[in-house]
């Protein structure tokens, strides 16, 4: 049984990605008739979704439907396509729950585990979060120097394995960046351990942007909190060997955060 993993803020944010959008889109359809309202079209890719088989891969599920589906966007110039909604916008996590809540964006949970964002632009966002259940540790990560300390510990600790992924796409079907965390975290009710396993955080095969400054691994925040996080920056510009103008860059990070009681969190953050 998987447990879903809370979130503090919708879905999270990294919504750096926006800043790929170039310009609105439109299928086929809707310039046929202009029946089909940019919702619909969201909904129809969320229930196709929802009735993959449960173990499909969510963003190849996304790529086919696309394929079939195909959306084509309107892009008049290259300065248009860069002005994007949140080119001026400081703080991103707090700005797209706004615009979730005022109707601008729209958050469709997919099941437990999955939910996409859509956003005023073609670029919208995959997050894809699971919590492992409760194992019984096979040896102390929480370590003292006490050794009738060390054995409680061992004897009543537990590990749980959690991921987190945070995958931005546009309607073409293309993946623009991805972010991706997992490990374990090891508790006791009064103290917690992180242990990373494996993270990435990289653009897609034909994306403009650059992740440079990456970082990943496990750290305690305090002993009742740890974390597991993956961090870089991303940044596109107009370069010739190695030489140019960085038009934009953004500290971008993913993380989840647990507690001594085996409670876990997830996390995004852009700036």
């Amino acid at each position: 049984m998987l447990k879903k993993i809370t979130s503090l803020t919708v879905s999270g944010a990294l919504g750096v990605s926006l800043l790929f959008g170039i310009g609105s889109s439109a299928s086929a359809e809707e310039q046929n008739d202009g029946k089909i309202s940019v919702e619909n079209r969201e909904e129809n890719l969320v229930n196709y979704l929802k009735d993959v088989p449960e173990k499909t891969d969510i963003n190849s599920a996304i790529d086919n439907y696309l394929e079939e589906h195909p959306v084509e966007l309107k892009v008049t110039n290259t300065e248009e396509a860069d002005n994007t909604s949140l080119d001026n916008v400081e703080d991103v996590p707090e700005y797209i729950d706004e615009q979730i809540d005022e109707g601008n964006f729209r958050a469709y949970d997919v099941n437990d585990d999955t939910q996409l964002i859509f956003t005023d632009s073609d670029t919208f966002f995959v997050s894809e979060t699971e919590e492992g259940t409760e194992e019984p540790a096979s040896d102390s990560e929480l370590t003292s120097s006490n050794t009738l300390m060390m054995a409680a510990a061992a004897t009543s600790s537990k590990n749980k394995h959690v991921y987190n992924s945070y995958t931005a796409k546009n309607w073409t079907g293309l993946t623009l960046w991805k972010a991706y965390v997992s490990g374990w975290f090891t508790y006791n009710g009064t103290k917690v351990t992180a242990k990373e396993d494996y993270s990435y955080l990289k653009r897609g095969n034909v994306s403009v942007w650059n992740i440079s400054m990456l970082k990943s691994g496990g750290k305690s925040i305090s002993t009742k909190t740890a974390e597991l996080y993956v961090q870089g920056n991303a940044s596109w510009g107009y370069y010739i060997a190695g030489q140019g103008i960085t038009m934009q860059e953004k500290f971008v990070k993913v993380y989840l955060r647990g507690d001594s009681k085996g409670n876990v969190y997830k996390y995004r953050t852009i700036k």
